[in-house]
């Protein structure tokens, strides 16, 4: 094989791969993009990048608003994009996820579908 036609494919296979790149996506679609629910309640949301004490979200409220929220009783898309919050959230601190887990933990085997 010549460098001309070497080259030819390499400039190829790249143009290809470049255009598969579009296609992908960063993490898990369920923890990486948001669910519509409309107005629905739900925990709020903040900028991440906020500073402690600047008006963001306080976690030692996450495990019970979380819970709050999953008692009542709301669709499917609700509970998910809830826990989807609730588990970007609890990365902020291990102790608070620790105790989310736990609780929701407690509440599946606990739960009537047994």
């Amino acid at each position: 094989m010549n460098s001309h036609a070497f080259s030819r494919r390499a400039i190829g296979l790249a143009a290809v791969l470049l255009g598969l790149t579009t296609f992908a996506h960063a993490g898990p679609p369920l923890i990486c993009r948001a669910i519509e629910i409309g107005q629905a309640k739900t925990l709020p949301w903040v900028d991440l990048s906020y500073q402690k004490g600047s008006g963001g979200y306080d976690l030692k409220n996450l495990t019970r608003d979380t819970l709050g929220i999953l008692d009542s009783n709301p669709s499917v898309l609700v509970r998910m994009e809830t826990l989807r919050r609730a588990t970007i959230y609890a990365r902020q601190d291990p102790q608070v996820a620790k105790e989310l887990l736990t609780r929701l933990y407690a509440r599946a085997t606990n739960s009537r579908c047994r």
